[in-house]
């Protein structure tokens, strides 16, 4: 059955514990290296998971033997999942991510991984991370050279809690879930398994990687198909936290404060500082400190000065925002004095302040023995603290006899009180009433009144507090010695010291000293020049010692005291063995260097001692990956002493087959199979005594799993031999026989062209040491076997396979040898179309071709071109069919055709003529589209040199346009810009008035040109007449312009038409006779001649 790879990873997602630590031996005893190193895994508490670094196995042959490329198997690409980061960096992009110590990113993987790759589908493969020192080039293709990209992290071992992790194959990987996703988390695991077990900051680079079986983290058959994303690699920088490693409330004076800082990124970036640093005042203010340090670095020490009293919360960040919150408390401090005094004496002792800054109230109880001191009085009260008198203690004997004195001093008026440093407030005065030799401390107590100091003005009102007890010594001795040791530093050492301080009597003191009991003469005196001075006295073994003070009293006052210098702490160091090798030979042992303080194991001694073995660059608890051999260690502690040790390291005898326990036992001859060969073994890791074996080799495989194999032909045959801890050696050794045959092989022929089936193989039969027994049988048969077998030397029509030809005598050991032979069967010759070119338009054409390529067959071809060409490549073609036929070196043929096209122009689908509105426009255009024809149009000429689809701004004409293709073929097409003729005057035709003087007279205009209809316009003062028709009636005789329009508003057409009035009548008399009476008589008579005014005639009528 076959699994998709995300389904059958699922099975294994809760057994995640299960973590192969492998080694380099062979894969049948790794399963108990493994628990054992899970073993330790477990003691050392290695977080699981997240990006922890494993050994992956790399099984079957090397991958080295592949000889195609692998293309199958991509490890894709990943997002990080900004949005739900968990932690302070604020560095967190790429390509290098900072994380602080406890910060989780999340790495999610997209999906788009390809697997196809696995030599094993059934497994579940999938993608992991594999650790790099720095960005990886290699990409695959297979798992042997990954690992010889030169980033890869090959640190070996790595070192956690004290246990050695050995590297195995070459490479470290992390897997967190099925799905190709990591959890990066800053557990600082990295840091301290990275670094030799000695905690660092380190960077270390990441990149998907292609594993063939996730669930135990494997590649099969020599891991042949690898991908690295190299593209999606990243960087992360595992900083170590942010520390405020030890804090000094009292640094100098005026409330001066310092701490030590480390971690972050000036540990790994030592030319970076932290920066923001703030100190705040834990109340309900905003007080806050001063750092007075600049760019403090990794280690330095931090000064800083604060306001007043009070718990102060120290914030401090490196560059990437990772930080430490730690809480430094400001005291108060209420200090006692000390003073001597015989018994009956009065002495005073000093009760002294330091931090009291901004303080409105205090008050303690003093403690003292009563059975040593009895309480007197106090004085020397100090002036600058406001109501500061008598009325501050309660000095009632009921209270004081019990060995208290209760002090409660408070300014009522509220105002804001500070004192230097090292004031004194008052001197507490005590009779002597103890014995010589007594001493009573004076400390600061609780009861009746508790201690408390602040001011009732802020928030809160009280501040933090030290106290510091002196003492009363009962003495003779006015002089105040004290004594005080610095242990030796390492033990049997010589550097031990104590330091004397004096006070009281009159100074400059003396003193002497020696050992106790005394050795020798007095050492010194050394001087202490005035009270409350100090002396040292070095380079001292650890012992006893008396001191003898004297001042420079007359007489001199005398004290002797005594200190004890101690030992330093007693460590030893004791090399054990932690891991024997595997193997006889094997650098895979361990030992380790176990620690003890004054007979007590220290468990992680990495934080406290370094190591240096005899081995160079050796520095961790453990000397991983050593051969069977003695060492040495030195290992120092903190203040620099030594031990040193030595072990040595065991290993398993070797392992070896024993030659006088070898026994071969040769065959009859090959085909009897009646040989032997026994071996036995020694040495090695066994619990049982007993060993594997594993028998290989001869003609064919031989296999056993015991130590003596049997039915053996004559050939070589090797046996590994395997222990317990999977070692092992290997010997060979070779069976002979009285009687070899042997095949020879006469003739091969393999098949001429594909399908013909006509291949032949023919051999003969040989024997060496003896002659053969009767005639040679041969048999065949296909190999695996299908169909019939045949006989015979000699076997002819054969087809494409593997043949197996077994040859026997006639010896009844049944002698008999069998070799294979292959026929080899070329491939079906095939003609390929590399290019085809069709005819094309340039210089007539003609220019067609043809270029073939020929797979299969056996070359060297030979071609025939249909129009006689015999090369590969047909040349010089014009359009039609073209067949080629190709004859490979048996004379196998094959053919095929292939038409060659005539070049087509493009055609044009579209050329419209355009007109003009007027005879004198310029604004035409034209515009063609064209399809291409056998190649794309390239361009489109016109007649005016203009280029385009479209040309413009066209006057009246014919134009010719050429489109040219790619192929250079060309269509040329005309189209015309067309306009009106201009308007002209025909005539004009006038008709004058009937009479003269009329005004019935007409104009008619007639014009050509233009567009219709025209517009007539007549001018007939005083107004124009504007008219649609040529004819222009009622006109008295006169001079008529008009100006003729068209319907486009062209350049208009002025005329003059002429009404001109007809001839008027002219009437001539003759013949006059008058008439014969003056009155009443009508007799007269007259002659009327009419014609017109132009002479012309014409019928008249007269009345």
């Amino acid at each position: 059955m076959w699994y998709n790879s995300r389904d059958v990873i699922s099975i294994f997602a809760t057994f995640n514990i299960y973590i192969p630590i492998i080694d380099r031996l062979s894969q049948s005893g790794k399963m108990i290296r493994q628990s054992i190193l899970f073993a330790l895994l477990a003691a050392a508490s290695l977080q699981l998971g997240a990006q922890t670094p494993r050994n992956i196995t790399i099984r079957g042959e090397s991958a080295a033997m592949r000889v195609a490329p692998c293309t199958d198997n991509d490890a894709g690409t990943i997002t990080f999942d900004v949005g739900n980061f968990a932690g302070q960096s604020n560095d967190i992009s790429l390509d290098t991510i900072y994380l602080c110590l406890g910060d989780t990113l999340s790495v999610l993987h997209n999906q788009d991984d390809v697997l196809n790759g696995d030599p094993m589908p059934a497994t579940p493969a999938g993608v992991a991370y594999a650790f790099y020192d720095c960005r990886p080039t290699v990409d695959g293709p297979d798992i042997t050279t990954v690992i010889t990209d030169l980033c890869v992290n090959q640190a070996d071992p790595i070192i956690f809690e004290g246990v050695s992790f050995p590297q195995t194959d070459g490479i470290w990987v992390a897997v967190d879930d099925n799905m190709g996703n990591v959890a990066l988390t800053n557990s600082g695991f990295h840091q301290e398994a990275f670094n030799m077990g000695n905690p660092a900051p380190i960077q270390l680079w990441f990149a998907p990687i292609t594993v063939d079986n996730l669930a135990l983290l494997t590649y099969e058959s020599g891991g042949p198909c690898v991908s690295v994303s190299v593209d999606q690699a990243f960087s992360v920088v595992y900083l170590e936290a942010v520390q405020v490693t030890e804090a000094f409330p009292n640094f100098g004076p005026g409330m001066q404060g310092a701490f030590s800082v480390e971690g972050g990124l000036p540990e790994f970036q030592t030319t970076t500082s932290y920066a923001p640093i703030t100190i705040r005042h834990l109340g309900g203010d905003v007080l806050a400190g001063t750092v007075q340090t600049a760019n403090p670095g990794h280690g330095d020490t931090v000064q800083f000065t604060v306001p007043r009293p009070g718990d102060y919360e120290v914030v401090v960040e490196d560059g990437k925002s990772c930080a430490a919150i730690d809480t430094i408390v400001m005291p108060v401090i209420f200090s006692a004095g000390a003073a001597n005094g015989a018994p009956g004496d009065t002495v005073c002792v000093e009760i002294r302040v330091d931090n009291l800054v901004d303080v409105t109230n205090a008050q303690f109880t003093l403690n003292w023995d009563p059975a040593i001191l009895d309480f007197v009085e106090v004085n020397n009260l100090n002036t600058m603290l406001p109501a500061l008198d008598d009325g501050a203690f309660n000095m009632n004997p009921a209270v004081t006899d019990l060995g208290r004195l209760p002090f409660a001093w408070a300014d009522f008026l509220g105002t804001s009180n500070t004192l230097p440093d090292g004031s004194v407030l008052f001197e507490v005065c005590f009779e002597v009433t103890g014995s010589l030799g007594q001493i009573s401390d004076i400390t600061f107590g609780d009861m009746p009144t508790p201690i408390q100091v602040g001011n009732t003005n802020n928030i809160p009102s009280m501040y933090p507090f030290e106290t510091s007890p002196g003492r009363v010594n009962v003495t003779n001795s006015v002089l105040l010695v004290e004594a005080v040791q610095d242990s030796v530093s390492c033990n049997g050492l010589s550097d031990g010291a104590f330091t004397v301080t004096v006070s009281g009597g009159v100074g400059p003191y003396n003193f002497t000293w020696n050992t106790f009991p005394a050795t020798g003469p007095e050492n010194g005196p050394l001087t202490i020049a005035a009270s409350g001075g100090s002396s040292a006295v070095g380079g001292r073994p650890a012992g006893e010692y008396r001191i003898i003070v004297s001042d420079s009293d007359m007489p001199a006052n005398i004290d002797t005291v005594f200190v004890e210098v101690f030992q330093g702490p007693e460590f030893a160091v004791n090399v054990a063995e932690l891991q024997s090798p595997t193997c006889n030979g094997d650098t895979d042992g361990a030992l380790t260097a176990n620690v003890t303080i004054n007979g007590v194991a220290v468990p992680n001694p990495g934080s406290l001692f370094t190591f240096q073995w005899d081995v160079p660059g050796q520095t961790s608890q453990v000397l991983a990956n050593i051969p069977s051999s003695t060492h040495s260690v030195t290992v120092t502690d903190a203040s620099g002493c030594q031990e040193i040790d030595s072990g040595s390291l065991s290993q398993p005898g070797p392992l070896q087959i024993l030659a006088n326990n070898t026994f071969i036992t040769d065959a009859t001859c090959n085909g009897a199979m009646d040989g032997s060969i026994l071996v036995g073994a020694t040495g090695g890791t066994t619990a049982s005594g007993n060993y594997s074996y594993n028998w290989s080799g001869g003609l064919g495989a031989v296999t056993a799993n015991t130590s003596q194999v049997s039915n053996l032909d004559p050939g070589t045959f090797t046996v590994t031999v395997t222990d317990d801890n999977n070692c092992t050696v290997e010997e060979s050794y070779s069976v002979t026989a009285a009687k070899i045959l042997s095949i020879n092989l006469i003739n091969l022929m393999d098949i001429t062209c594909n399908g013909a089936d006509d291949g032949s193989i023919e051999v003969s039969g040989t024997t060496t040491g003896q002659p053969p027994f009767g005639p040679f049988t041969y048999t065949w048969a296909t190999v695996p076997p299908s169909g019939p077998t045949f006989t015979g030397a000699q076997v002819t029509g054969l087809g494409p396979a593997q043949y197996a030809v077994t040859v026997t005598d006639s010896d009844p050991a049944g002698c008999a040898v069998s070799d294979t032979f292959t026929i080899a069967e070329p491939a079906p010759l095939a003609i390929q179309e590399i290019e085809l070119l069709n005819e094309s338009c340039d210089n007539g054409g003609g220019d067609g071709r043809i270029t073939i390529g020929v797979t299969g067959g056996t070359a060297p071809y030979a071609y025939n071109w249909s129009d006689g060409q015999m090369d590969s490549i047909a040349i010089n073609l014009s359009a039609g069919m073209f067949t080629v036929d190709v004859t490979d070196a048996n004379n196998c043929t094959a053919n095929r055709a292939f038409n060659i096209t005539a070049p087509t122009p493009p055609q044009v689908t579209q050329l419209d003529n355009d007109t003009l509105a007027c005879f004198d426009d310029t604004n035409g255009s034209l515009s063609v589209l064209a399809t291409p024809g056998g190649a794309p149009i390239q361009s489109y000429n016109w007649s005016n040199n203009a280029t385009g689809q479209t040309i413009t701004n066209l006057s009246p004409g014919s134009y010719f346009v050429t489109i040219t293709a790619n192929d250079g073929c060309f269509i040329v097409d005309t189209a015309l810009v067309v306009a009106p003729a201009s308007l002209a005057l025909d005539s004009i035709v006038a008709a004058s008035p009937n009479c003269p003087g009329d005004d019935n007279g007409t104009l008619a205009v007639f014009v050509s040109g233009g567009t219709l209809p025209y517009t007539y316009i007549w001018s007939n003062q005083p107004t124009n007449d504007t008219l649609q028709f040529n004819l222009y009636p009622g006109l008295a005789a006169g001079n008529y312009p008009v100006t003729v329009v068209d319907a486009n508003g062209c350049t208009p057409l002025n005329a003059l038409g002429t009404v001109v009035d007809p001839p008027s009548i002219v009437v001539d008399f003759s013949n006059l006779t008058e008439v014969s009476c003056f009155e009443g008589v009508c007799d007269g008579g007259a002659t009327a001649t009419a014609m017109y005014s132009d002479g012309s005639t014409g019928v008249f009528g007269f009345s």
